[in-house]
C-alpha cells in the first residue's frame, strides 16, 4: 500500500529495472546462493550496479548478507518512506 492506496510496487520495480537495462550489456558476477539455491549475484549496466539503484529507489531490499554500501542506501531509503518504505 502507498499512502492507504493499493499499489502494484512489482509492476513499478519491474519497469525500473527494464529501464536500467534496455538495450544494455547486464554483467554479473556470481556471489553465491541463497538458502533456495538460487544464484546471489552483483550486476552492473556499464558503471551502475544494478541492485543497488534497486535498494536506493525502494524498489528492493538488502539481503543480511549484502555490502554495506547496500544497507546504508536502504536505511537512508527508508527514512525517506521511499519506494516500498
Amino acid at each position: 500500500r502507498n499512502g492507504g492506496e493499493k499499489w502494484a510496487c512489482g509492476r513499478d520495480a519491474a519497469a525500473l529495472l527494464a529501464q536500467l537495462v534496455a538495450g544494455k550489456t547486464v554483467d554479473c558476477i556470481p556471489k553465491g546462493s541463497d538458502a533456495y539455491g538460487r544464484t546471489v549475484a552483483t550486476c552492473h549496466v556499464g558503471q551502475r550496479d544494478v541492485g543497488g539503484v534497486m535498494v536506493r529507489e525502494g524498489y528492493a531490499i538488502a539481503l543480511s548478507n549484502a555490502s554495506a554500501d547496500y544497507h546504508s542506501a536502504q536505511s537512508r531509503t527508508k527514512s525517506y518512506g521511499m519506494g516500498i518504505w
